[in-house]
């Protein structure tokens, strides 16, 4: 197994998501290895907030989305996060805070994501119904397709296995992420898909 890539050194844009502390290691003792107390949310009012579940508190809130946000992961082990919302998609630093990367290109909103943390790819389900892929590092567009008619409102990804499952206008769909191939449209949902989840061990959706 390839080590996993080095976590992202950029410095947080200044103007954009900060918070009120300089470093969440400073809101406790041992503070930054609790990951297991951890929660994030995003919100219609275009934050993303950070929750201490210990005491059940807000101990960071990101702002940067305009309108709300639709979709985040977060990488636990480095503390980043990537959120998906009506005006795009951006990466955030939970531990430091700010705003490290906004991606581009983005037509309708960003209604669904799904991260390479190991890889550093990052991947949105667009409104426009595109599937986006960008290195997170850069910023920069790796590849995209058209995937649904309608928005992309739920994905999953096996990166390691090249597998994209996406859902959106009464189809789900199995892509090969590599030249995004449709290897499998399960059509006839009877309405739109919003969500989904996948057992890629097992091949189930």
């Amino acid at each position: 197994t390839p080590d996993k890539a080095q976590p992202l050194e950029a410095e947080p844009d200044p103007t954009v998501g900060m918070s009120l502390f300089e470093d969440i290691s400073s809101l406790a003792p041992k503070a930054a290895t609790r990951v297991m107390t951890w929660a994030v949310s995003g919100a219609e009012d275009g934050q993303l907030r950070l929750w201490d579940l210990e005491n059940y508190t807000c101990v960071r809130s990101l702002e940067g989305h305009v309108g709300a946000i639709r979709a985040v992961v977060v990488d636990w082990e480095d503390m980043l996060a990537l959120s998906g919302g009506d005006d795009g998609a951006r990466l955030w630093s939970l531990k430091r805070g700010g705003c490290l990367r906004t991606f581009a290109d983005v037509q309708d909103g960003c209604l669904s994501v799904a991260a390479d943390w190991r890889g550093c790819r990052a991947l949105g389900g667009c409104g426009d119904g595109q599937l986006k892929l960008w290195n997170s590092t850069t910023g920069d567009a790796i590849s995209s397709t058209s995937a649904h008619k309608g928005g992309v409102y739920a994905l999953a990804a096996d990166f390691e296995a090249q597998r994209v499952v996406s859902g959106g206008d009464e189809a789900l769909k199995v892509w090969d992420s590599t030249d995004w191939t449709c290897l499998h449209n399960i059509a006839n949902h009877p309405g739109g898909i919003m969500s989904l989840a996948m057992d890629f061990a097992n091949s189930r959706a």
